[in-house]
């Protein structure tokens, strides 16, 4: 659940006992809550607006590919057979 206001974003996570359920009186079900927690908090430290984070635009990207080439051909009574592999792998990043 997330309630957003003009400057920050409210966000909430519960957990309920779904193996306790209490009946209502016109018959519904509701569930215990367990745990509740709420972001941002009173303990949560409130950062400048100017302060940045450097791996925000950080990636991971991984390239790999090979290629195959056969030749086989027949002169009279010889054969001429040849292969060719290549193969290469790139990896780049930035942190």
């Amino acid at each position: 659940m997330i309630f957003e206001s003009r400057n920050s974003i409210i966000k909430y996570h519960r957990e309920y006992d779904y193996s306790n359920p209490t009946v209502n009186a016109d018959g519904s079900l509701t569930y215990p809550m367990i745990l509740e927690k709420r972001w941002p908090n009173d303990e949560d430290i409130e950062l400048p607006p100017n302060v940045s984070y450097d791996n925000l635009d950080g990636y991971n990207r991984k390239l790999y590919y090979e290629f195959s080439v056969e030749y086989n051909r027949s002169f009279g009574s010889h054969n001429v057979t040849a292969l060719a592999l290549m193969n290469r792998q790139v990896s780049d990043s930035k942190r």
